[in-house]
């Protein structure tokens, strides 16, 4: 499934260096768990919104495919959860939905 999380304070720039920084940063103000999910790929990018850190992740029950979107003094953590077993079309349709994110104020 899809959880979005929107959490105060701001992040570290994003760039390939700072990704772990980020992803600690985001699961410590956004309450993130993530027990038992190991990082198994990582990098920045961008969509509509800016710049995004974007992580795969595999645990015990399932894959976790996880964006985190810096929206000024706040920001935004994207999670599609699926099981193991899938065949990736539901995480290609994911991707290409947040390429269209965008903030409404």
């Amino acid at each position: 499934g899809v959880e979005l999380r929107a959490a105060a304070g701001e992040l570290p720039a994003i760039d390939e260096k700072s990704l772990d920084v980020v992803l600690a940063a985001a699961e410590e103000k956004a309450r993130l768990s993530t027990d038992g999910v190991t990082v198994t790929s990582s990098r920045a990018g961008s969509i509509r919104m800016g710049p995004v850190a974007r992580y795969e992740g595999k645990g015990p029950r399932g894959r976790a495919l996880v964006y985190v979107v810096p929206d000024g003094a706040r920001f935004l953590v994207v999670t599609l959860a699926t099981p193991l077993d899938t065949d990736g079309k539901l995480e290609a349709k994911f991707e290409q939905s947040l390429a269209s994110l965008k903030a409404r104020r």
